[in-house]
C-alpha cells in the first residue's frame, strides 16, 4: 500500500523509476554534449582568429616581397647606369671623340 492507502503496483513503480533514471541520464548527456559543443565552438573561433592572423601576415609578407622586388629592380637599373658611366669615364678622351664623330 502507498501513502494514500492504494495498492502499489510493483512493476509499474519499477517502470516509473526506470523512466526517471533514463530521463536523468538523458539530461546529463545533453548537458555534457552542450559543454562539448561550447568547447568546440570556442576552439573553432580561436582557429578562425588564427587563420585571419595568418592570412594578414601572409598578405603583409607578400607586399614586402613585391616592394623588395621593386627596390631590387631599381637598384639593378642604377647599377647598369653606373657601370655605363664608369666605362665612359675609363675610356680615353681621344676614343670618345672618335666615337662621337662616327655617330654623326
Amino acid at each position: 500500500m502507498d501513502d494514500q492507502g492504494q495498492p502499489v503496483d510493483e512493476p509499474r513503480g519499477m517502470v516509473v523509476d526506470f523512466l526517471q533514471a533514463t530521463v536523468a541520464d538523458l539530461r546529463t548527456t545533453v548537458n555534457n554534449l552542450g559543454q562539448q559543443l561550447e568547447k568546440a565552438r570556442t576552439a573553432l573561433d580561436a582557429a578562425q582568429v588564427d587563420r585571419l592572423n595568418d592570412r594578414g601576415r601572409a598578405e603583409r609578407a607578400e607586399a614586402q616581397a613585391v616592394a623588395s622586388s621593386e627596390r631590387a629592380a631599381a637598384a639593378e637599373a642604377r647599377l647598369a647606369t653606373m657601370e655605363a658611366s664608369l666605362a665612359e669615364a675609363m675610356t680615353p678622351l681621344l676614343i670618345r671623340v672618335i666615337r662621337a664623330v662616327r655617330r654623326r
